[in-house]
């Protein structure tokens, strides 16, 4: 399926970008930290959790940055709504991603930056929702509403642009803020039921995305 080629392909890619990482030679001489980690507090308070590791290549202007995400959101109303996903009727969610990002900054001291990226994500649902159950009585087949939950599961690639700002207060310590445009495309069974969603922070949705954030980190 062209989803399943698509995270083959971004594994590869990962693959690559990992052993780039590793092999990468040190041409500074300056004793700068070349590692940084951070998280991003959007996703905590929106019961998610992302860690960035970024990597300095072979000069401070270029930066490789890897991404692990995760999500559980439960909501005993029957809708998820946070500011990560909002689909109506949603019980359960749960998933994982990974997003690899280009960075280039205009300047040594690493303040304004643009990056590029690609995206992948996995999630499964669950919601109730209402259907017919057939049953036989006295060789007769007779049908009754049936209310149950089920689960589904959906798939999500993109890419994406950003511009950014990463500021030091300290020399270990940096604040990075980003904005950008991408587009993304959903695959899932549209046989089955899925949640009704057209705005951008849907698992159905397809077309262009806006990206936003604030991550804080610690440079080693």
């Amino acid at each position: 399926m062209i989803h399943r080629r698509f995270f083959y392909r971004l594994l590869l890619l990962s693959c690559t970008v990992a052993t780039v990482v590793a092999t990468a030679q040190d041409a500074r001489s300056d004793g700068a930290r070349k590692n940084a980690i951070s998280v991003q507090p959007l996703y905590i308070f929106n019961r998610g959790m992302r860690i960035d590791y970024e990597r300095e290549l072979h000069n401070p202007y270029h930066l490789l940055q890897v991404s692990a995400k995760g999500y559980l959101m439960h909501d005993g109303y029957g809708t998820v709504t946070t500011l990560l996903f909002n689909d109506d009727r949603i019980e359960k969610l749960s998933g994982v991603g990974a997003e690899v990002n280009y960075k280039y900054f205009f300047l040594k001291r690493r303040i304004p930056y643009v990056s590029a990226g690609v995206s992948y994500g996995y999630f499964r649902t669950q919601q109730y929702d209402s259907d017919f159950a057939g049953f036989r009585e006295d060789g007769l087949m007779f049908y009754r509403p049936d209310y149950s939950l089920r689960t589904q599961t959906f798939s999500r690639a993109g890419f994406n642009t950003c511009f950014g700002v990463q500021t030091s207060p300290c020399k270990r310590f940096f604040v990075d803020g980003y904005i950008g445009l991408g587009f993304c495309r959903s695959f899932y069974d549209k046989n089955r039921y899925h949640p009704d969603s057209d705005n951008m922070n849907g698992l159905t949705y397809n077309g262009l995305t806006a990206t936003t954030g604030l991550r804080l980190g610690l440079r080693f």
